[in-house]
């Protein structure tokens, strides 16, 4: 299957060498990399320039004024081709088995359209560390509230997926990738997957991310409360329920906890020994029985 990346980016000339080399680096080569300047004013288009032959065809780019990240991603992914898609900061990496993980699992599971895998953070000095583990986050944990911070490094989906939900991110700042998941988990299963695929960077200072986290959860409130409005009565006062629930956090915790440590997820993937695969969790639990 063909790969469709994009990276979004804004004066990055510190990082983005970086994240190039992780895309470069890929040991699946069926991709086709998409970069989306919003008209930087550092030497961050000199480094484009400079990557782009290294590619061998398979970058493409534009440098113009855009609205934010999630405009410039979705320009990307009107001039893409690619069947799997997916985004990566400017300053986040991918490890160079990412691609060949979620293809093998897109290739031999049909049934699967959206999937998140593991990522971990990265230091300014690329110290690895803190694994951030997949779930099989549900539309029920969405629109309660309990997947907030989704890593959207470790998140690939099918074209078709993406068309079927609108082919367009909501007009909210910081939280349109949330609005955009809770589509997603309307539509169809997540997928977790138990493999490392990307880093993402945290910086002492001016990210994003970070600075406007309290504007981020504002902005994914107001997603719930309006996709809560196509519920009935019934299940928005269950929904509330639950948001209520998994406001609090040491509830909110045992909840996931036992979630993932008792209940046999249906939607997982884990890596076999035996076979040197991935397979369904529920299938290796029975292998596990069997041998």
């Amino acid at each position: 299957m063909k790969f469709s990346i994009i990276t979004p980016c804004y004066n990055s000339a510190a990082t983005i060498r970086d994240t190039f080399e992780s895309v470069l680096n890929q040991t699946f080569t069926d991709y086709e990399y998409i970069v989306v300047d919003g008209g930087s004013k550092d030497s961050t288009l000199d480094i484009i320039k400079e990557y782009e032959p290294k590619f061998n065809g398979r970058m493409r780019w534009i440098s113009e004024p855009d609205n934010g990240i999630y405009d410039a991603v979705a320009k990307g992914f009107r001039m893409s081709s690619g069947e799997i898609l997916t985004w990566l900061g400017s300053d986040d990496l991918l490890f160079s088995t990412a691609f060949a993980t979620v293809n093998e699992i897109y290739e031999k599971f049909p049934q699967v359209s959206w999937l998140i895998a593991e990522i971990c953070l990265v230091s300014e000095k690329n110290v690895f560390f803190d694994a951030v583990h997949s779930m099989t986050w549900s539309y029920r944990h969405f629109i309660a509230g309990a997947a907030f911070y989704v890593q959207q490094e470790g998140s690939f989906f099918k074209r078709s997926l993406w068309e079927q939900a609108g082919g367009k991110f909501s007009s909210l700042r910081w939280a349109s990738d949330y609005e955009l998941w809770l589509r997603f988990s309307k539509l169809t299963t997540c997928y977790a997957v138990s493999a490392l695929t990307a880093a993402f960077r945290m910086r002492s200072a001016g990210q994003a991310s970070y600075e406007n986290a309290k504007a981020y959860t504002q902005e994914a409130m107001q997603a719930i409360k309006e996709h809560l409005k196509e519920e009935n009565i019934f299940r928005r006062l269950w929904f509330r329920l639950l948001r209520v629930v998994y406001s609090i956090p040491k509830i909110k915790n045992i909840i996931l906890l036992a979630e993932k440590r008792f209940k046999i997820p249906e939607a997982a993937f884990v890596f076999d020994r035996t076979s040197q695969s991935w397979i369904l969790y529920k299938d290796y639990v029975k292998l596990c029985k069997s041998r």
